[in-house]
């Protein structure tokens, strides 16, 4: 993204887990997790889990010091863990000091 320039911009990053879990909507009575309105393209309600990385690797994993693995969010359910670093996952891109 920061290669193409997405919207005009350089800067794109993953989110921290903490910023990924501020869209957590942990209320809400329907999934996934998160307002619908401002992320309409999150991943279908029919799906049992929406997992999406953060920047965060984890200690969890760690071989010949090189962590295997990254927590990641459930924004179906909202819970969090960590997956292997080679599973497919989803994004959401985050710009950098915003």
């Amino acid at each position: 993204m920061n290669t193409q320039g997405l919207c005009g911009f350089f800067d794109w990053r993953l989110p921290k887990p903490r910023e990924i879990q501020s869209i957590v909507h942990y209320g809400s009575a329907s999934q996934p997790l998160v307002d619908q309105v401002f992320f309409p393209f999150l991943g279908s309600a029919s799906a049992s889990e929406l997992w999406y990385w953060t920047s965060q690797s984890s200690a969890d994993g760690v071989l010949l010091d090189m962590a295997n693995n990254a927590w990641a969010y459930d924004l179906y359910s909202g819970k969090d863990g960590f997956l292997s670093k080679d599973t497919l996952q989803r994004v959401i891109l985050v710009r950098a000091g915003q």
